[in-house]
This record gives C-alpha cells, sequence and structure tokens, in this order.
C-alpha cells in the first residue's frame, strides 16, 4: 500500500504470465496496470516509502513506476546475473530514505542512489 492508500498485487501461474494490479478502494475492485511491462511472469514487488514500485518481470529484469504503473523502466542494470528473484524496499533514518534490495542467485544486491548499480551486499 502506497501513501495514498492505494494497494498493489500481482499474480504469478506457471501457465500463464503473470501481472500487477491496483485498488483505490481497498481492494474492493482491482485494475490491471502492467501493460506497458514485458511479457514474463511476476516474480516479486513492492513498494517503497516514496511510492515507486519495483516488479521483477522474469529473466528480463526489474523494472520501476513512479506513476502507480502506467509507465515502467528497466532499472537492472549492472546486476550481474539474470536470475532476480525477489525484491523488498527497506526504509532508513537518514538519506536515501530507503535501499532497495534484490535477491538473486548469485547474492543480495543494493540500491542506494537512482541507478541500480548491482552493488552486492
Amino acid at each position: 500500500m502506497n501513501a495514498t492508500g492505494e494497494m498493489f498485487a500481482f499474480s504469478y501461474s506457471t501457465t500463464y504470465y503473470g501481472a500487477i494490479y491496483r485498488s483505490n478502494d481497498t481492494g474492493k475492485t482491482w485494475s490491471q496496470i502492467s501493460y506497458s511491462l514485458p511479457t514474463g511472469d511476476i516474480y516479486s514487488l513492492c513498494v517503497s516509502p516514496d511510492g515507486t514500485l519495483f516488479a521483477i518481470v522474469d529473466t528480463l529484469g526489474i523494472y520501476r513506476s513512479t506513476d502507480d504503473g502506467t509507465t515502467w523502466l528497466n532499472v537492472g542494470v549492472g546486476l550481474t546475473t539474470k536470475n532476480l528473484w525477489t525484491v523488498a524496499s527497506v526504509p532508513l533514518a537518514a538519506d536515501p530514505a530507503y535501499v532497495l534490495l534484490v535477491g538473486t542467485d548469485a547474492g543480495v544486491f543494493d540500491r542506494r542512489t537512482t541507478a541500480l548499480r548491482g552493488t552486492r551486499c
């Protein structure tokens, strides 16, 4: 859930590609927001403290949306592997306000600036 109360969820399927959904009414109705993502399974989704969405799409990379899922940008440049499994946003008391952690088969990488540099923890 972001600061304005929007909820986000994703579906994963072993038969069909996954999708990301948003609800503006505490989960009563849901709208798909992943149309502009490349086709692939959604492995993980998180919302950072500033409302930025991050999604891992199959072996295609990690994608960021700063407009509630309308557009997505691949920010996985610099990672040493395409096998990404999970993403989490951890709040910090200092600047930057959060650190993004990405779990891969090669270890955990962190993002502390606007670019995901692939610095291994």
